[in-house]
Parts: C-alpha cells; sequence; structure tokens
C-alpha cells in the first residue's frame, strides 16, 4: 500500500472512531454500548495494523545495500 493512502485511511479511521465513541453516549442500553465499545475497538486495530504497515515501509525505505554501507 502507498503510505499517503495509510495515511489517509489512519486519520479517516481515527475520525469514524471518534464519532463512534461520541454516539455511545446516546446509547440507552448496554447492548448498545457494547456494540459501540466494540466497533470502536475494531477501529483502533485497524488504525494499529496500518501504522505497523507504515513502520514496515518506511524501514524499507531506510534500508541500504549491505555491500555499499561503510564498515
Amino acid at each position: 500500500m502507498i503510505a499517503d493512502n495509510a495515511i489517509y485511511h489512519i486519520v479517516m479511521l481515527a475520525c469514524f472512531s471518534d464519532i463512534v465513541r461520541a454516539n455511545r453516549s446516546h446509547c440507552d442500553n448496554d447492548l448498545a454500548r457494547e456494540a459501540h465499545d466494540n466497533v470502536a475497538l475494531t477501529l483502533d486495530e485497524l488504525q494499529r495494523g496500518l501504522r505497523e504497515h507504515l513502520d514496515y515501509e518506511f524501514s524499507v525505505g531506510r534500508e541500504t545495500d549491505p555491500a555499499m554501507q561503510e564498515d
């Protein structure tokens, strides 16, 4: 995945997660609150996965050819 797309999706997931958490306060029963908690948790896990992917992508970009490294 291109880094720009990953960053875009991280921001969108964060915004949607904030909306889910804000809407949770209007829930009138435990089932609805638990559903909102599960959705927010899932969105957080998706964000974490995208951040890990970005970390990997950037670490690969920083690697140099071992033959060209100075000792």
